[in-house]
């Protein structure tokens, strides 16, 4: 039963993830999406270093729209938040 719940969970969590992905990269000023741990994230993994990482020098735990490696692993409870571009220039979550 519990197995079943994890997978579940993770697929509910990947049909959100992947629709608000869609719906918010289709706005123009939308240009990438932060990486964010759970508030529950209690175990060091790969997401901790996706949620820090710069690789593309829009902030910390961004990715361009579509170019996000999320999800991580599953059972995932990281998610998305979209990043506008006048975000990119105040970097504002810092």
């Amino acid at each position: 039963y519990s197995n079943a719940l994890r997978v579940f969970r993770t697929e509910i969590n990947r049909a959100h993830g992947e629709a608000y992905q869609l719906g918010a990269g289709a706005h123009p000023e939308v240009v990438g999406m932060r990486f964010v741990l759970s508030p529950n994230h209690k175990v060091r993994d790969i997401c901790d270093s996706l949620a820090v990482q710069d690789n593309y020098g829009m902030g910390p735990g961004v990715y361009p729209v579509g170019q996000t490696p999320w999800p991580a692993h599953p059972n995932t409870m990281s998610f998305l938040v979209a990043v506008f571009k006048d975000e990119i220039k105040k970097r504002s979550w810092n």
